[in-house]
């Protein structure tokens, strides 16, 4: 006798629902049976299929591949080799990578706490994982619109540090910019200690790393 297996390939969510045209995103599916994920074997991106690379309790994971111009394509998985595949309402959204062209301030202080701006455009306005690296110090960020966004740079040692911005949790695009963090200014003493009401009393501060 004949013996069919019913498989839900159906699924519910997408992490990231964007990328870029150059491809080389790697999205997880969330498939609706967390049984079947290991019955999948590959994904479509519109018309491109490509294999699963990993897999984990209801989950699959797919690399995007490139597309030829920006905009959103149908997703699907297939569980026979890509000969067939089930497709679904989720789509994937394919966006041109943000340019980066300005850094103000450029530099601060190695206890962090500098709100930094940058300045390009191609922002990806609607999303909410957008996140800097100052080297590997990675920091949460705040989108002000398509073209500006905010970052608090961390606590680092004195040095310079590339800048690397991801608007997806996932892909990290170059800014080709980078922020200078100077060593601590300290005080140590002053002289004159006092003056007169008058004002005009010349004071020196002796410290460390003024600029």
């Amino acid at each position: 006798p004949l013996i069919f297996f019913h498989i839900d390939l159906s699924f519910s969510s997408i992490s990231p629902m964007f990328g870029y045209v150059h491809g080389g995103t790697n999205v997880s599916i969330s498939l609706n049976d967390a049984t079947s994920e290991s019955a999948v074997t590959h994904c479509i991106f519109g018309q491109k299929p490509v294999p699963v690379i990993t897999f984990g309790t209801g989950i699959v994971v797919c690399r995007a591949p490139t597309a030829d111009i920006p905009g959103s394509v149908p997703l699907g998985v297939s569980a026979d080799d890509g000969e067939s595949f089930s497709m679904s309402p989720i789509s994937f959204e394919y966006t041109q990578p943000a340019t980066f062209t300005s850094i103000q301030p450029g530099h601060g202080p190695e206890s962090g706490g500098t709100k930094v701006m940058l300045v390009g455009t191609n922002f990806i306005s609607r999303s909410s994982a957008v996140s800097c690296l100052f080297g590997s110090n990675r920091v949460v960020c705040r989108l002000v619109s398509s073209e500006e966004l905010i970052c608090e740079t961390p606590a680092m040692r004195p040095g310079r540090y590339e800048i690397k911005v991801s608007f997806n949790d996932f892909d990290l695009l170059r800014t080709y910019l980078s922020f200078v963090v100077h060593p601590r200014m300290t005080t140590h003493f002053v002289v004159p200690t006092f003056g007169t009401f008058d004002g005009g009393t010349v004071v020196k501060v002796y410290g460390t790393n003024f600029r």
